[in-house]
């Protein structure tokens, strides 16, 4: 563009030049007064190509001269140079009818209409070359890097321009609260260690958001990333309470922590004697002194107990009397609360004591002070020395001549002892002065015995319960002498101290045999159906009832129902060993000791007639039929009996009615027959039962 319009003026130029040679020398002179007809600020210039005027005329002047060389609408529509602003624009007056000649010239910046380079041409955006109205030119027309895409400076930049008429440079602007361009935070400031430093970078430690009520970004620290930020005094690896470095990476009051440079919590320990029971602490008494209840690090010490105080806003400890530990203001601890034995209750040492030593456990060691003029624990006297010939002995005991009492005690001479008065200090005086018969040479009542105030009163008391033995219910044992049923005998030693017995206890279980529920064996008197009879000796232990074992075989009949009273309970004792044979082949041992008298009439109702004393093997299920027993017993008796025959019969031959002779083998395979069904229904029955 530049090029043509060069040659446009130099055309203009030649143009010019032959329209001078043509003009004449009056109309040369009139030149001079046109520039008052037009609205210009450049005098001659404005019509000429020369600054001064003269010479050639621009294409202005052209065409000034062509439209009547007057200022009108014609001329200000025109654009005489080609730079695309009309006459009129250049020179303020765009319609060429607001300005007349005489006017003050119009209040614009006004450019030459003959002068296609005034204005100078427009800019190009993004060519890296600052001109025209650019303020910048990074190259681009890209917007958001500094310089927008009309080539503008952006809000929150700064361009420069890298040399004359170079490409522009553009950085954001740090601390005007906007976060641009590689900004990471704007806090509207160039402070450093605020989070947002003087840079716009998130300082470590840190994070940044922005806060749309400020218009800026703020800074907090992140507790718990190991960074020491701000206003954090420590940082750990964690945000937990209540381990010295609180959630908010602030040291926990009652804590001490020991930091490294970047502040991370290498070690954090209580702060023991703060009065503050925290963390591994079990006590705080607000001191670290020892042997005061809780020690040097906070631990309880032993024999005391610690509890807070919230007056004192610390643990306050007090010693424990009476768990063996002697601390604190106690002088003694003997493991009790009990007064009289030389640490009272309230483990303060009892006057002629001293409980100075320990036992190997630490439990004080109380002993009696002799000599001190106290009687305490052991000791029968205390003169308040250790003189041996004074009545009380070094060792606190007193002489066997002398009598003494008080505090310090005061000891005299038993000149009296023996002369059968009891006299003060005396326990007793049988008028004599030998040991062994009660009362002791020196007066003294001897272990064993008791004594009354008069001289022969001194008799055995072997429980030593303050009562005679003669007069004792119970000598052996001390007891209350109660004999709850009056038979001389006291309930501590009676064998039945529920009825009055003679003490008889055959079975000898502890329990006489007026009160044993089972006198002939030593039992543990359980009485399971409770009938008077234990069950050790109970033929019928699990129903209560009267004893009666008709069958003599140990159980009781309540036990044992449905037996014929005088059934067969098994074999012969002398046992038929040929039974199935219908022959004995060895003799009963209690065999029939004669014939059976009396014939049975049918079935037998309990036992035999006859004189057996040891009964058949096996029960008689109906009337004999007519056996004749032949064993060793020698029964030779015939029954008259049409029944069944006896089932386990002594052994011998039979005589029955169907012409058997008495031993014949037939005979005896029917008698065994007939045993074995009859104790086959004797044991179906009993099973039943059972």
């Amino acid at each position: 563009m530049m090029h043509r319009l060069t040659r446009h003026a130099v055309a203009l130029t030649g143009m010019a030049a032959l329209a001078a040679l043509a003009m004449s020398p009056s109309e040369a002179f009139a030149f001079g007064s046109y520039p008052a007809t037009i609205p210009t600020p450049f005098s001659c210039s404005t019509c000429h190509f020369a600054a001064g005027g003269g010479g050639p005329r621009n294409n202005f002047g052209v065409d000034y001269a062509r439209l009547g060389r007057s200022w009108n609408a014609a001329l200000a529509a025109e654009d005489s140079d080609g730079d695309g602003i009309t006459n009129g624009e250049e020179l303020g007056d765009p319609t060429g009818m607001g300005w007349s000649r005489g006017m003050s010239l119009p209040d614009v910046d006004a450019t030459r209409p003959g002068d296609a380079t005034d204005p100078p041409p427009a800019a190009e955006c993004g060519d890296g070359v600052v001109e025209g109205d650019e303020t910048c030119d990074d190259g681009d027309e890209t917007s958001g890097d500094g310089c927008s895409s009309i080539c503008r400076e952006e809000p929150g930049w700064e361009c420069f321009e890298t040399g004359p008429g170079g490409r522009s440079e553009c950085d954001t602007i740090c601390g005007d609260g906007m976060r641009l361009g590689t900004e990471m935070c704007d806090d509207m400031n160039l402070r450093n260690g605020d989070g947002c430093s003087n840079r716009c970078l998130v300082e470590d430690g840190w994070d940044c958001a922005f806060d749309d009520g400020l218009g800026r970004d703020t800074c907090d620290t992140t507790c718990g990333d190991l960074i020491l930020a701000g206003a954090e005094e420590c940082e750990e690896d964690n945000r937990d309470d209540g381990d010295g470095c609180s959630s908010t990476c602030m040291i926990e009051e009652g804590w001490d922590c020991t930091l490294e440079d970047d502040g991370e919590v290498i070690e954090c320990e209580t702060v023991c004697g703060d009065g503050l029971v925290i963390g591994a602490e079990v006590c705080d008494d607000g001191n670290t002194d020892d042997d005061d209840g809780c020690d040097g690090t906070c631990i309880p010490e032993d024999g005391w107990d610690c509890t807070f105080d919230a007056d004192l806003e610390r643990d306050v400890c007090v010693s424990e009397c009476g768990d063996g530990i002697p601390v604190g203001d106690e002088s003694c601890d003997d493991g009790n609360v009990d007064d009289d034995d030389g640490c009272s209750s309230i483990c303060e040492t009892e006057s002629g004591w001293d409980c100075s030593r320990l036992e190997d456990d630490g439990t004080s060691e109380c002993v009696t002070d002799c000599g001190d003029g106290l009687v305490a624990g052991d000791e029968a006297c205390d003169d308040a020395n250790e003189d041996d010939d004074d009545g009380c002995l070094s060792t606190c005991v007193i002489d066997e001549a002398y009598t003494c009492s008080g505090e310090p005690s005061v000891c005299s001479l038993l000149d009296a002892c023996g002369d059968g008065v009891l006299d003060d200090g005396e326990g007793c005086d049988d008028g004599g002065n030998e040991d062994g018969d009660g009362c002791s040479a020196r007066c003294t009542v001897e272990e064993g015995y008791v004594c009354g105030d008069t001289p022969d009163s001194c008799a055995p008391d072997a429980d030593e319960d303050g009562v005679a033995d003669a007069d004792d219910v119970c000598p052996e044992v001390a007891d209350d002498q109660t004999d709850s049923d009056e038979d001389g005998f006291g309930d501590a030693c009676d064998a039945c101290p529920e009825l009055s017995d003679d003490q008889t206890d055959s079975d000898e279980d502890g329990v006489g045999d007026a009160c044993d529920v089972c006198p002939e064996l030593s039992d543990d008197q359980t009485d399971s159906d409770e009938d008077g009879f234990g069950d050790a000796c109970d033929v019928c232990p699990e129903l209560s009832d009267d004893q009666t074992d008709t069958d003599g075989n140990g159980i009781g009949d309540a036990c044992e129902p449905s037996d014929d009273v005088g059934a067969d309970v098994g074999p012969d004792a002398g046992g038929d060993a040929g039974m199935d044979a219908g022959a004995d082949t060895g003799a009963d041992a209690g065999d029939d000791t004669g014939a059976d008298t009396g014939a049975d009439t049918g079935a037998d109702t309990g036992a035999d007639t006859g004189a057996d004393t040891a009964p058949d093997a096996m029960p008689d299920t109906g009337g004999d039929a007519g056996v004749t027993d032949t064993g060793a017993g020698g029964d030779s008796g015939v029954t008259a009996d049409t029944g069944t025959s006896d089932g386990g019969g002594g052994g011998g031959g039979c005589a029955a009615a169907g012409g058997h002779a008495p031993g014949s083998a037939p005979f005896g395979a029917l008698a065994l027959l007939a045993g074995l069904v009859a104790t086959r229904r004797r044991f179906t029955t009993r099973s039943q039962v059972a």
